[in-house]
């Protein structure tokens, strides 16, 4: 990924923190990483126009926790792998938000460094208790800029909204600035499914 910083460095280093309400992202009270509960919506953006819609919250088994991609998200195309990209971001923000990372298990290779700073975001998140007041993120505009049999490079930008986070009894510990995005993810094609195996954010 050329041009971009792996998350696992710029999330803990940057101002704005890639929406991901980390340390550096915070003001006030202890530094905690955002979240909450509910579903997230995102915007679905295609190359000309732009439509609001909410991902499918992915359902999980009891005994493996495997997330149920949607449809769409599985299709060994361009389509497909922009599809698989902006569910894998809108299920981190559900996730978050519910601070609860089963749903984001089995989604990426365990050698992607930002797919692992985003996990431990929604561990940390989900080991303190607390909670944001609205989703983590919301996506904008993506699109696959390069495409093999193996492999997809997507481009997706988000946006981190002003947030509050609160701890179980519902008491501001922190706030959350907000900030834009340009994520650049690579996915890999893999026993008939795609999985994220880099997770960039472009300064």
């Amino acid at each position: 990924m050329r041009g971009g910083a792996r998350l696992s460095k710029v999330v803990v280093a940057a101002a704005g923190v890639v929406a991901l309400g980390l340390a550096a992202g915070c003001s006030g009270g202890d530094e905690a990483p955002p979240g909450g509960s509910g579903t997230t919506s995102v915007t679905s953006v295609t190359a000309s126009t732009a439509a609001s819609s909410s991902p499918t919250q992915p359902t999980t088994s009891t005994a493996a926790t495997e997330v149920q991609v949607p449809p769409a998200a599985t299709k060994h195309t361009a389509a497909g792998a922009e599809a698989f990209a902006r569910y894998y971001m809108s299920t981190y923000s559900a996730a978050a938000r519910a601070g609860n990372a089963d749903t984001m298990r089995g989604l990426a290779q365990p050698s992607c460094e930002g797919c692992a700073a985003l996990l431990k975001v929604v561990q940390d998140f989900q080991s303190k208790g607390q909670r944001v007041d609205r989703d983590a993120i919301e996506l904008g505009a993506s699109q696959v800029t390069e495409l093999t049999t193996t492999r997809a490079s997507v481009s997706l930008l988000a946006e981190e909204k002003p947030k509050k986070i609160l701890d179980a009894k519902g008491a501001v510990v922190a706030n959350v600035k907000g900030a834009r995005f340009d994520f650049r993810m690579e996915t890999s094609w893999q026993s008939s499914r795609w999985l994220v195996t880099d997770l960039r954010v472009v300064k």
